[in-house]
């Protein structure tokens, strides 16, 4: 448990944050893609392409203030930092 104690200063949490981005930014963007060349074909109600930009939109916007804060915070830690 000791070793665990201080996870949030570890120097390399910045980078995991930078990783969690950049793959959920990723995914959001193909899912966006198929979604819309779903909606341009007619298999799925123009509005419901809406909806879902919208609510993953939010989803991504929330993460990315998470992982964006969790990086920089941590890349600013003075090396050899405890707290």
């Amino acid at each position: 448990a000791a070793s665990l104690s201080n996870w949030r200063t570890e120097r390399g949490l910045w980078m995991l944050g930078g990783l969690f981005l950049l793959l959920f930014g990723g995914a959001y963007l193909l899912l966006l893609e198929f979604s819309i060349r779903q909606a341009l074909v007619g298999r799925v109600a123009q509005v419901v392409v809406v909806i879902d930009a919208v609510a993953a939109t939010c989803s991504l916007g929330w993460a990315w203030r998470i992982f964006w804060a969790m990086a920089y915070w941590n890349f600013h830690l003075p090396r050899g930092s405890t707290d």
